[in-house]
């Protein structure tokens, strides 16, 4: 809409003066359609905003100007405008990047990145829950334990912040420090975590054997190797004998949707693995080839299973590749376009839903298991990785469930 310039606009003028009363800035609307000297225009179309619309964003910035009591950055006043229109979409999906946070987002996809080293999950109530921390990385070693609430980030309260927003405080240039408080519900107190940041490298496929005939992989996120990643250990157990999977993306918050559309492509024949929706009703359909990897299946899943979990869990249930073992997933069928903009800042947008083969929804309903188990007792909503594996009562439905299929 910015770049087009309308037959007929509405002009909002952002004067880099002081500050305008009411009669200057009739006067400043209308010199600066001819002869623009120290003021920028943009465009709005007249049959969306109201010219009163458009008039009361500068009486705003001009009343801030004049009463707020502290400095102002007229640059980050304005950083924060443009984030304020994605915002004002109010969908928790599409959001405006700095520069700097279009770098960190960048590092955060890949599989090494500079911070503390911890994988976490956003709960129902918004708070980042610690899933695990990774071992050589600073949270390990400063105490930090799967199940950790963090509340605040160098003293600051960030447990109504955005879940991006707070992994990006955490982050940050090596060699520097960062306190992370957490709330640790087992031993009901508040602590403190002082860090060096340093270049952590998180592995997102962990890989076993069990009972010598199963093979078992983690995906604790699909990021942008771990299709790879996923191929290479899973060639090793192949090798090794191994005659079904079990696929586990418990507590996998999701990631790069062509990675698990390549993992979901290695089983299926010819099939539909998902399809997309824009706003027009315009669908894109991902679609496997002939060729597949035919041993049995097991997904195990739960409430933080999301996003490309879901993708995975849903294609394998609908074309009848695997039985899903657990809970009712997240329910994230929405997917995002990163678009950067010139200056290197960007936008993550919600730009379509997503459907499982079957056309079944996916946004806020989740994929329902075909075995659903749930953990019990002490561990009942602990993260995957802290749960010893003799209480982990979906993992062992997971394997007996396997063992059925491998029968004679």
């Amino acid at each position: 809409m910015l770049n087009n310039k309308p037959r007929w606009a509405l002009v909002l003028v952002l004067v880099l003066a002081t500050a305008l009363i009411s009669s200057a800035l009739t006067y400043s609307y209308t010199r600066s359609l001819y002869n623009p000297r120290n003021e920028y225009v943009l465009y709005f179309n007249k049959d969306e905003l109201t010219k009163s619309d458009v008039a009361k964003f500068s009486e705003v910035w001009n009343l801030l100007k004049e009463n707020f009591y502290y400095d102002i950055d007229e640059r980050e006043m304005f950083e924060g405008a443009i984030a304020g229109l994605a915002a004002g979409l109010k969908d928790p999906y599409t959001i405006y990047y700095t520069k700097e946070q279009m770098k960190q987002l960048r590092e955060y996809s890949s599989s090494s990145y500079v911070g503390v080293g911890l994988i976490v999950s956003e709960t129902k109530d918004g708070i980042l829950e610690v899933i695990e921390a990774v071992g050589g990385g600073p949270a390990k070693a400063a105490g930090i334990k799967e199940g950790d609430l963090i509340v605040k980030v160098n003293g600051d309260d960030v447990t109504e912040e955005e879940a991006d927003f707070v992994v990006n405080l955490i982050k940050g240039e090596e060699g520097t420090e960062v306190v992370v408080t957490v709330y640790r519900p087992s031993e009901f107190q508040y602590l403190d975590f002082k860090m060096v940041r340093k270049k952590v490298h998180i592995p997102s496929v962990k890989s076993e054997i069990i009972d010598n005939l199963i093979g078992y992989i983690r995906i604790t996120m699909f990021d942008t190797m771990v299709a790879m990643d996923f191929y290479n250990e899973l060639n090793l157990l192949l090798k090794k004998g191994i005659k079904g999977l079990i696929i586990d993306v418990r507590d996998n918050p999701g990631g790069s949707y062509d990675q698990v559309v390549s993992i979901a492509d290695m089983f299926l024949p010819e099939a539909i693995i998902l399809y997309t929706e824009d706003k027009d009703g315009n669908r894109e359909y991902e679609r496997s080839n002939a060729a597949h990897i035919d041993i049995p299946l097991v997904v195990l899943v739960n409430e933080r299973s999301a996003s490309a979990s879901e993708v995975l869990a849903g294609a394998f249930q609908d074309n009848g590749r695997a039985t899903i073992v657990g809970t009712q997933t997240y329910g994230k069928g929405v997917v995002q376009a990163i678009i950067p903009t010139k200056d290197g800042s960007g936008l993550r947008v919600t730009i379509a839903g997503y459907y499982t083969p079957k056309g079944n929804v996916v946004q806020d309903v989740g994929i329902t298991p075909d075995h659903k188990v749930e953990i019990q007792g002490t561990y009942k909503d602990s993260p995957i990785s802290s749960i010893p594996r003799q209480e982990d009562l979906q993992f062992h439905a997971a394997v007996e469930i396997m063992k059925g299929k491998l029968a004679p």
